[in-house]
């Protein structure tokens, strides 16, 4: 027996083997790696998809609490509206109020005749179709007044009493009394309570 032939016989087998072997190898990495990448794929396309959800949940809890806020806002609206009701029903406050006018100053006074204070009192003053004052006072304590100019007043009050001099001086009628005019008052003022109050007044000065 020819031991060198036998050598290279099993150096050839082995050869062949050790190729097979890494044939073989080569070919499970392959797959391995296909596999590893699909499941790469697969795990950024669950990242994905929870970013995505995490984004929808980060929308949906954002308008919650804005709904939440509104609910709130609701709530304390009510409440005002709830307090102002209850106010409304309970302001048993009276108001007494009164005019004077000095038709030398042409000075028109509102007089607050109780002991409330009225706040936020609008003034409007109305002789006929002509609006003579229009103006708004803060505060107007209890038994306070305010003054104001209206020199139209003393005009109208000075042209009535010469009608009613020339009607005497024609003879046959005569008319007692002095010149007057005759004004609207309409008032709109807050109770110390709150509550939104008005009232329309007519007055007549001489």
């Amino acid at each position: 027996m020819d031991w060198n032939v036998v050598g290279e016989e099993i150096g050839t087998i082995s050869a062949v083997a050790f190729g097979a072997f890494g044939f073989i190898t080569a070919i499970i990495a392959l797959f391995q790696t296909r596999k590893a990448n699909k499941l790469a794929k697969r795990a950024n396309a669950l990242a994905e998809k929870a970013n995505r959800i995490a984004e929808e949940a980060s929308t949906i809890s954002r308008t919650a609490n804005d709904i939440a806020s509104k609910s709130n806002q609701i709530s304390g609206d009510a409440n005002t509206i709830s307090r102002r009701a209850l106010s409304a029903t309970t302001d048993q406050t009276s108001y007494n109020w009164r005019f004077k006018y000095n038709k030398e100053s042409s000075a028109f006074t509102i007089i607050n005749d109780c002991a409330n204070t009225a706040h936020d009192v609008l003034i409007v003053v109305r002789h006929k179709d002509e609006t003579l004052l229009n103006e708004t006072v803060d505060n107007i304590p209890g038994f306070g007044k305010n003054t104001f100019e209206i020199k139209f007043l003393t005009q109208q009050i000075i042209e009535d009493q010469r009608r009613i001099d020339r009607i005497n001086d024609r003879g046959g009628v005569f008319l007692v009394g002095a010149g007057k005019v005759r004004i609207v008052i309409d008032l709109v003022w807050t109770s110390e309570l709150g509550l939104r109050k008005s009232e329309q007044l007519e007055q007549t000065f001489r």
